[in-house]
């Protein structure tokens, strides 16, 4: 993910007052130093990232995610049964997120929980095929100086941040190809 550049968690707006943590990623803020390593200049030849703006969308959820169910009872899938107890076990602890409110996701179970680390593996995915979309039908990308800040927020710097290709906003239909690629891929398993 890397930071949350315009929007946090439960969709709050990073240029306001009142975002606080909620636009702190997880990851970012746990080591703040590492972190910032990472987005040093002359580390890396390109970066590219999926903040929290577009990562904090990404879900499985309708005919798609009973069709996971389903799959599970039926095929006996090892992979997609684990799958779908993490997502069980992973709503069980948005209680210690603070920043998070609950009533901003569907609490129903009615979906899979937020698949924060799906998008980056789609993109390398979808950049390396030809048979399905292209990253750019899915993702509106940019380009920004990004620097990670002491207290651990991910923000636009032009004079000490590195260049940094970032998922900013997903295309029309883009999440819905992203959940099509994810659950065709494990319904094959």
């Amino acid at each position: 993910m890397g930071g949350a550049i315009n929007i946090g968690y439960s969709n709050v707006s990073c240029s306001s007052r009142e975002a606080g943590d909620a636009c702190k990623e997880y990851n970012v803020a746990l080591d703040t130093k590492a972190s910032q390593a990472v987005f040093r200049r002359n580390v890396w030849k390109s970066l590219s990232i999926a903040p929290v703006d577009t990562s904090g969308f990404v879900y499985i959820q309708g005919k798609p995610y009973a069709d996971l169910l389903g799959s599970v009872k039926l095929k006996n899938s090892s992979l997609t049964r684990h799958l779908l107890t993490a997502y069980a076990v992973w709503w069980q602890f948005w209680e210690f997120w603070p920043h998070v409110k609950l009533d901003s996701y569907d609490t129903n179970r009615n979906s899979s929980s937020v698949l924060f680390d799906v998008q980056p593996p789609m993109m390398v995915f979808l950049s390396k095929t030809r048979e399905h979309p292209q990253l750019e039908d899915v993702l509106d990308m940019s380009t920004k100086n990004l620097v990670v800040t002491d207290d651990g927020h991910t923000v636009e710097n032009q004079s000490d941040g590195v260049p940094v290709n970032i998922a900013m906003a997903w295309q029309p239909f883009g999440l819905k190809v992203i959940e099509h690629e994810l659950v065709q891929s494990l319904l094959r398993r």
